[in-house]
């Protein structure tokens, strides 16, 4: 009774996750085979093992098959985020460049995601004003840059030199 409830446990994941090559509804794009494969590179994230993950993105992206352009936009916010968790940050900002460069449809996502490499305000407002210049009627860009403007402000009002006799 115990392994039938441990294989059927198997089986159900197994259907979920290797939906025959099928893409999983709720996976937004990705096959079940490729959420398996970010599942893995989600495990070597938890544990830290940056260099591991690496290694495993881009096998994925060098195995000469064609990807779905779903799969290789996760694969390459992952590769900027290890990166930057490793000390690269100027790798990480250079592929999330890339990633802006590959498609405006996404662009917004691949803008924050740019804007949490960078330490500054005032770059971060300069990212998402060059955002704007593609998209000016995109109001989440606007209201960001108000939080950070906002940021800047309050800064400036409680910096330490304020606050010197």
């Amino acid at each position: 009774d115990e392994e039938n409830k441990r294989n059927s446990f198997f089986s159900e994941i197994k259907s979920v996750f290797l939906n025959e090559g099928a893409e999983d509804s709720n996976a937004r794009g990705l096959t079940g085979a490729q959420t398996v494969k970010l599942m893995e590179i989600d495990r070597c994230l938890e544990r830290k093992q940056f260099g591991r993950a690496i290694e495993l993105i881009t096998a994925h992206l060098s195995c000469g098959t064609e990807l779905s352009y779903a799969f290789k936009v996760r694969l390459a916010r992952l590769k900027a985020i290890c990166l930057d968790e490793m000390g690269k940050r100027s790798e990480a900002l250079r592929e999330c460049d890339l990633l802006i460069s590959s498609d405006k449809s996404d662009a917004y996502e691949f803008y924050l995601l740019k804007n949490r490499f960078i330490s500054d305000y005032e770059r971060r407002i300069e990212n998402l004003r060059e955002y704007i210049k593609h998209n000016p009627y995109d109001y989440r860009a606007y209201e960001l840059i108000t939080d950070y403007e906002w940021r800047l402000v309050s800064q400036a009002y409680v910096s330490p030199e304020r606050c010197a006799p």
